[in-house]
C-alpha cells in the first residue's frame, strides 16, 4: 500500500477480514505497506507485522513526512517474521514497541538517516517501551543519524522456560542516537541482549543493568573516538546483577555514569568491564565496585581510562574482584568532589590488583585486606608501573593484605603502614632491579597488627622520615651491597629521620655479594633498636655502632672452623648456607639426598639434602643451585623431619630465586628439598568470564 490511506483511516487489514480492531501485516503469508511521499497512517488498534507462524510482514516508511502513528502496541514478528524500514526523515510513533513477540517470532526495525525517528510515548499510564526481543528474536538499528526514544527499552526480555530470548541494539553514525528518558536499559534481562554503539553513535538513559536476572546475558560494547553511552541519573547502574553483564570499551569510545557502578552485584551475579585503548573512558561519578556481592574483573589497558570517586574489589564477603591496568597510558584512578577518593581491595571479599607493564593507578587512600573477612592482594610490575597515594597505604586493615612490587614497579604513599589492627595480617614484597616501595611521611611495620615487609636483591624502601618496625612487625631484607632502606631519602628527607626496631629485623647476605662492609639501612637520624628489637645478621656481622653489615666470606665446609654463626659456607657444587650471627653450634652436616627422592608429590626434585645439626631456633638461609630458567612460582619447597615422614609443602619466611639459585630460610632442620612444578601444556586466561542470570520482571528503576 502505498499513498492509498488517508489519516483518518484508523483500522485498515491487508489480507485479513475477520476482526477489524486489529491491523495486520502478513496474517498467515506475506503481506507489505509501504507509507511513501508524505503520506500518513494512523490507527487506535493494536497492529501486528507478520502475526502467524510462516507469516511475512514487512514495512517501508521512507520520505520526509512519511510517518505511521498507533496508540496501541506495534509487534514485529508475533509469531511469524516482521520487518520495519524507516527512511529519509519518515517516523514511527507508538504507545510501545515489541520486536520478537513469541518463542517463535523474530522482528527488525531498521531506521535510517537523519529526520527518521522511531518513538514509544506513554499515555500517561501505560506504554512507553521498545522491547527487542520479547520472547523471541528482536534486531534494531540505527543508523546515519536516525533517532529512536523511549522510556523504557529492554533488549532480550523475557525466558520461557530454556528458550531464551534474544535483542540486538546497534547505534551506528554520528548523529545516530536513542534516548530512554526517566525509565531504563536493560541489556540481557532474561535472554541474551547486546547492544553496540559505534562510530559517533550516543545512547543514554536514566538506569540500567547489564546481564539483570538470573538467565540473562548482557553485552555492551562502546566503540570509536565520538560513541557514548551515558547514564544520567544517580541510581547505581549494575554490570551482572543477576545475571551476566559485559561492558567493552574500545578505541576511544566513552562511557559515563551519574552515580554509582557495581559489577557482580549479587551473589549469582557475574560481570566484567574492559576499557581498551588511547581514548577509552569509564567516567563513574559515584562508586565502582568490582565484586560487590558476586564476581567481577576489570581491564584497563593499551591507554584505556577510568575514574570514579570510591572504589571497591571484592566487597561483601564471598564476593570477588580483579582489577588489571596494563600497558603505558592506562589509568585508574579515584577523583571527585567527595573528598573521599579511596580504593578498597579486600573490603569483606577477595580482591585482586595487578598493575603491569606500565600501568598507573592513583587514589587519595589504598587499603587492602579491609575487614576481618577481607583478603586482598596487589601486584605492582614492570617498569613505569606505579601506583601513587596522595594519603596513607594500609595492607592489612583488619584482615589479610599483601602488596608485591617487582621488576621496577613503584608504590608511591604518603604513609605506610603494614598490619594495621588487632588480628590483621599485612605483608609487602620490593623485588627486582629498580623497584620501590615510598612511603614519604612514614613507614610502620607492625603497627597493632602482624606486618611483614622483605626487600629483595636490587630493590629499595625510601620514606623521607621515619621509618618503624613495631613489636610485631617484620622486616628481612637480601641484602645487595646497595643502600635498600632508607629513612630521610633524598635531599628534601627529614634531616633527623629514624629507622627504629622494635621488632625482628633480619639481614641476609645474598648468595652473590662479595665478602665486605655495606650499610643496607641508612638514616639521617638514627639507627636503634628498642628492648624488643631484634636484628639478625645471617651470613655475617652487625655492628650496632657504625649500622654496618659485615659479609663474611664463603669459604668451603673443609676450611670452615669453630662456632658456625655469621659464616657463609659452601657444601659441594650444589649448596650454601648462611649462619645467623648468634648460632654458637658447631655441627652441620648435610647429606644430597636428591638421587634418593627423584620425585615429591609427582613433581621431578631439582635439590634434596638432609641436615644432621643441633642448630634450633636460629635463622638460616639455605641456597641451592637449581639452574637456570624457572621462575619463583613454578618452584616448590618441601620438608619433612625424617626418611619415613611425608613430604610437606614448606613456606619459607623469605624466598628468592636469582641467578640459577634458590635461597630460603629456615630455624629448624631435617630434609628440605625443592621441586619444579611442570608448566601447563596450555595456558588458558580468562578474565571477566562470567556465568549470571536475570529475572522475569521488568523494572524501570532499582533503588
Amino acid at each position: 500500500m502505498s499513498g492509498e490511506l488517508s489519516p483518518a483511516e484508523a483500522v485498515w487489514l491487508s489480507g485479513y477480514t475477520g476482526d477489524d480492531t486489529v491491523a495486520i501485516v502478513g496474517i498467515s503469508s506475506d503481506g507489505s505497506v509501504e507509507v511513501t511521499n508524505g503520506s500518513t497512517l494512523a490507527s487506535d488498534s493494536i497492529v501486528f507485522i507478520g502475526l502467524n507462524g510462516g507469516s511475512t510482514g514487512t514495512v517501508d516508511l521512507t520520505g520526509n513526512g512519511s510517518s505511521w502513528e498507533t496508540a496501541d502496541y506495534f509487534i514485529v514478528g508475533e509469531y511469524g517474521n516482521g520487518s520495519v524500514d524507516i527512511s529519509n526523515g519518515a517516523s514511527l510513533t507508538t504507545m510501545s514497541t515489541v520486536l520478537g513477540g513469541q518463542t517463535s517470532g523474530v522482528g527488525e526495525i531498521n531506521v535510517t538517516g537523519s529526520g527518521s525517528n522511531l518513538a514509544a510515548i506513554s499515555d500517561g499510564s501505560y506504554g512507553g517501551e521498545i522491547y527487542v526481543g520479547y520472547n523471541g528474536v528482536g534486531t534494531l538499528n540505527v543508523y546515519d543519524g536516525a533517532t529512536v526514544s523511549a522510556e523504557f527499552l529492554s533488549l532480550a526480555g523475557f525466558a520461557t522456560g530454556d528458550a531464551l530470548s534474544e535483542g540486538s541494539l546497534t547505534i551506528d553514525g554520528a548523529g545516530s542516537s536513542v534516548e530512554v528518558s526517566d525509565g531504563s536499559i536493560l541489556i540481557g534481562d532474561e535472554g541474551i541482549g547486546t547492544m553496540t554503539v559505534q562510530n559517533g553513535g550516543s545512547f543514554s538513559s536514566s538506569y540500567g543493568s547489564i546481564g539483570e536476572y538470573d538467565t540473562g546475558d548482557g553485552y555492551l560494547v562502546v566503540t570509536g573516538s565520538g560513541s557514548t553511552f551515558e547514564i544520567t541519573e544517580t541510581d547505581t547502574f549494575y554490570v551482572g546483577y543477576e545475571g551476566v553483564g559485559d561492558m567493552e570499551i574500545t578505541n576511544g569510545g566513552y562511557v559515563t555514569a551519574a552515580g554509582d557502578v557495581k559489577a557482580g552485584r549479587r551473589s549469582n551475579g557475574s560481570g566484567n568491564i574492559l576499557v581498551d585503548g588511547a581514548g577509552s573512558t569509564l567516567d563513574v561519578a559515584g562508586e565502582l565496585f568490582i565484586g560487590d556481592s558476586g564476581t567481577a574483573g576489570m581491564q584497563i589497558q593499551n591507554g584505556g581510562y577510568v575514574s570514579q570517586d570510591f572504589a571497591v574489589v571484592g566487597d561483601d564477603e564471598g564476593s570477588y574482584g580483579e582489577v588489571m591496568v596494563s600497558g603505558s597510558g592506562s589509568m585508574w584512578e579515584s577523583i571527585g568532589i567527595s573528598g573521599y577518593n579511596d580504593i578498597l581491595v579486600g573490603e569483606g571479599g577477595t580482591g585482586v590488583v595487578n598493575v603491569l607493564d606500565g600501568g598507573s593507578v592513583a587514589s587519595d587512600a589504598a587499603v587492602i585486606g579491609v575487614s576481618e573477612t577481607g583478603l586482598g592482594e596487589i601486584l605492582i610490575s614492570g617498569n613505569g608501573s606505579n601506583w601513587v597515594t596522595d594519603n596513607v597505604l594500609i595492607v592489612g586493615d583488619q584482615g589479610t593484605g599483601s602488596v608485591t612490587i617487582s621488576d621496577g614497579g613503584l608504590f608511591d604513599a604518603g604513609i605506610v603502614v603494614i598490619g594495621a589492627q588487632p588480628g590483621s595480617s599485612g605483608e609487602v614484597t620490593v623485588e627486582g632491579n629498580g623497584s620501590e616501595l615510598l612511603g614519604r611521611y612514614g613507614i610502620l611495620v607492625g603497627a597493632d597488627g602482624t606486618g611483614k615487609l622483605t626487600v629483595d636483591e636490587g630493590a629499595v624502601v625510601n620514606s623521607y622520615t621515619d621509618i618503624t618496625v613495631g613489636t610485631t612487625g617484620e622486616l628481612n631484607v637480601y641484602v645487595d651491597g646497595n643502600n635498600q632502606v632508607n629513612a630521610g631519602a633524598t635531599v628534601d628527607g627529614d634531616p633527623d629521620a629514624d629507622f627504629t626496631n622494635n621488632g625482628t629485623t633480619t639481614l641476609i647476605a645474598s648468595s652473590n655479594l662479595a665478602a665486605g662492609s655495606y650499610q643496607p639501612i641508612t638514616a639521617t637520624g638514627s639507627i636503634s633498636a628498642q628492648d624488643t628489637g631484634i636484628l639478625n645478621a645471617v651470613g655475617g656481622t652487625w655492628d650496632d655502632a657504625t649500622s654496618t653489615f659485615t659479609v663474611s666470606e664463603i669459604v668451603t665446609s673443609g676450611d670452615a672452623s669453630g662456632a658456625l654463626g655469621g659464616q657463609r659456607i659452601s657444601y659441594g657444587d650444589n649448596l650454601l648456607v648462611a649462619f645467623a650471627e648468634d648460632i654458637t653450634d658447631t655441627m652441620f652436616t648435610p647429606t644430597d639426598i636428591g638421587s634418593a627422592n627423584p620425585m615429591i608429590d609427582g613433581e621431578d626434585v631439582l635439590e634434596a639434602f638432609d641436615f644432621d645439626t643441633t642448630i634450633v631456633g636460629s635463622t638460616v638461609a639455605l641456597t641451592f643451585d637449581v639452574g637456570d630458567g624457572f621462575s619463583l612460582a613454578l618452584l616448590r619447597i618441601w620438608h619433612r623431619n625424617g626418611d619415613s615422614d611425608a613430604w610437606e609443602e614448606f613456606v619459607a619466611d623469605f624466598v628468592e630465586y636469582v641467578d640459577g639459585k634458590l635461597t630460603f630460610t629456615v630455624t629448624s632442620f631435617s630434609q628440605y628439598g625443592v621441586t619444579a612444578v611442570p608448566e601447563p601444556t596450555t595456558t588458558v586466561a580468562i578474565f571477566g568470564a562470567f556465568c549470571l542470570a536475570i529475572s522475569l520482571i521488568i523494572r524501570r528503576r532499582r533503588n
